[in-house]
């Protein structure tokens, strides 16, 4: 495993290269988490659940329990925040000290797997016109882009459910600027989702392209620290 950065969050990354014997998943996992792996049939999903437990407790040295609430919000351990996201056995977590981030959200995606076609899902028409602007005529950079705003909302969710667990989707939520050169994203919310995140909330978050064992994945970033009043920055848009 080894620790990359995406913006202002560090992150673990564990490739499907990384051995991780049977015994050793056993061993490093709780007992309910090892039993209930052994039903799933998919052999990715069962690695993948298992093999972010083995890490998390690896790092942490955390023993109990990693539940969920009744809504489906993961319960981290004490003293902590995190995030994780898996694709295609690769498997990324970031944990943070819940004294100073209320929440985080990471994710990661394939833009290989992405298709224009699903822009009309994905953006508002705002957002598509933004994305065709900064890809000037390459389809295959907007394509690009169209991961990254796909894979932001994602991780914005990540972020924000846990705060209201109140559901929204990717219309909810609005880009308004996606910053090339520094990796920026500003993103604004049409609709309340939590009592830190009304309407009209504005906040910033981070996105980059990683090479990793013949992969390319875009992994974004999003984070609420306690030290400010939301994300690195918080605004309205009216």
């Amino acid at each position: 495993m080894k620790q990359i950065t995406c913006g202002k969050l560090a992150l673990h990354w564990l490739t499907p290269s990384t051995l991780v014997s049977e015994a050793e998943l056993e061993q490093g996992v709780h007992p309910s988490e090892w039993r209930e792996a052994q039903n799933w049939q998919a052999k990715t999903r069962r690695d993948e659940f298992l093999r972010s437990r083995w890490l998390l407790r690896r790092l942490t040295g955390y023993q109990g329990i990693l539940g969920k609430t009744p809504a489906g919000a993961p319960v981290w351990p004490p003293a902590s925040v995190g995030s994780l996201t898996h694709k295609s056995g690769f498997i990324g977590l970031a944990l943070l000290p819940s004294s100073d981030w209320l929440s985080i959200g990471i994710d990661a995606e394939d833009p290989a797997r992405m298709q224009l076609a699903f822009a009309p899902r994905l953006c508002l028409p705002a957002e598509e016109a933004l994305l065709r602007k900064l890809a000037d005529g390459d389809l295959e950079h907007q394509r690009f882009l169209l991961t990254v705003l796909f894979s932001f909302k994602e991780a914005l969710f990540k972020t924000l459910f846990p705060l209201g667990e109140i559901m929204f989707y990717c219309h909810d939520a609005e880009i308004t600027g996606l910053d090339q050169q520094s990796g920026q994203i500003t993103v604004c919310l049409r609709r309340d989702v939590a009592p830190v995140a009304p309407t009209g909330l504005v906040l910033t978050g981070s996105y980059r392209s990683l090479d990793s064992d013949g992969r390319t994945f875009v992994l974004t970033c999003i984070g609420i620290e306690r030290t400010v009043s939301g994300g690195t920055g918080r605004d309205s848009c009216g």
